[in-house]
This record gives structure tokens, sequence and C-alpha cells, in this order.
């Protein structure tokens, strides 16, 4: 039996890269969460149908540029650990970080931008 080294290699980077890509679509995926969130509270507070587009869907990650980022920062890094270091990437670590994504993004806009207890309640 021949040991094949560079078909070995390229499983070991090929599963690296996509457990990191699959951790980047969570991230994502948390962000416009949260900014479904936000577009609902927004309706609420502005009466009107907020015009979103397809360039705001593609900057949902920029929410997490907000006042929650030094604690975001920390939770992201052991996240992405987590996701290539042990067997985390299934469904429950998937939808812990879609879950906790949604809420740094909604906590710093929310908290800052939204006047009134009813549009933060409709954006909760």
């Amino acid at each position: 039996m021949h040991l094949d080294v560079e078909d070995v290699l390229l499983n070991a980077i090929g599963t690296v890269f996509g457990k990191i890509i699959l951790f980047i679509v969570a991230v994502w995926m948390g962000c416009m969460v949260g900014g479904l969130g936000i577009v609902a509270g927004s309706m609420i507070e502005h009466r009107d149908w907020p015009s979103v587009s397809w360039g705001s869907i593609l900057a949902c990650p920029l929410l997490l540029l907000s006042s929650w980022a030094l604690l975001n920062i920390p939770f992201l890094f052991i996240s992405l650990i987590r996701f290539i270091r042990s067997d985390g990437d299934g469904y429950l670590t998937w939808g812990i970080v879609i879950a906790v994504e949604a809420l740094f993004g909604m906590l710093g806009y929310v908290r800052d931008e939204m006047k009134g207890w009813v549009p933060m309640a409709v954006a909760w």
C-alpha cells in the first residue's frame, strides 16, 4: 500500500478551507437575521417601508462594527477555533454563531439608533 502525500495534504487543506467558509457563512447569516430585525423596527419607527436593496444585504457584516465589537471579537475568535480544530461545525454550533452574531448586530444598532420602546420591541 502506497501513502499518497498529495492526497492527504489536499484533503487537510480542503477540510480547513471548507470549515472557514462555513464559519463565514454562519457569521453572514447571523448578521442578516439581525439586519431583518433592524428593518422591522425601522418600519415601526418611521412608519414606512425602508428601501432594502441587495447592497444592504451584502453589507450586513458591517453591523458588527458597533459599540459591541470588543465583546464580539473574542467570541468570533473562539468560534473560529472551535470550527477549525474540533468537530464543532454541526448544526448546533452553526446555530449558536448565527444567534450570537444577530444579537451583537442588533445590540449595537438598536441601542444607539432607535428611539422609543415599541420599535425596539419589534426589532427584538
